[in-house]
């Protein structure tokens, strides 16, 4: 059964302005949310004593997955025909490329590091988001896209 998760925007926006809000805008704000995330000191204050039993890098995978799946749809129908051939791969190497540029800013933070582990992992859940959204896509699981003119 195919699944339609994106809902129409009104007309009264451009293509380009739709194309932005459905599939850059989610990327981006994201994005912007791991570095917010990423900003804080003592990030474990803010999550229950259950949460310690997930690993940290299990947390990484999961969250770069998120932006794996963003970067893929970003490139396979916000980004044109040309970055949608290469989507997949695109969506591993921004998402790593940012996962990267966040462990430098951690090395900014007071009481955070740097680690290349958890790189390691930001690569491995945007490899696990962007590879499983595509096979969910290609094999009609999912319809993740509103045909526009």
């Amino acid at each position: 059964m195919t699944k339609k998760i994106d809902k129409p925007l009104p007309d009264c926006f451009s293509r380009e302005v739709r194309i932005g809000l459905r599939y850059w805008a989610p990327a981006i704000l994201y994005a912007g949310l791991i570095i917010f995330l990423s900003s804080d000191p003592s990030p474990e204050r803010h999550f229950p004593d259950e949460f310690a039993i997930f690993n940290d890098k299990i947390v990484h995978v999961f969250e770069y997955a998120i932006l794996g799946i963003l970067c893929y749809r970003v490139f396979q129908f916000g980004a044109g025909p040309g970055p949608s051939q290469f989507s997949v791969y695109l969506a591993i190497l921004t998402a790593g490329i940012f996962g990267l540029t966040d462990e430098i800013h951690q090395s900014f933070v007071p009481n955070r590091i740097a680690d290349k582990l958890d790189f390691l992992a930001d690569c491995t859940g945007a490899l696990i988001g962007s590879i499983s959204w595509e096979w969910l896509h290609k094999t009609g699981r999912i319809y993740d896209h509103c045909e526009e003119s």
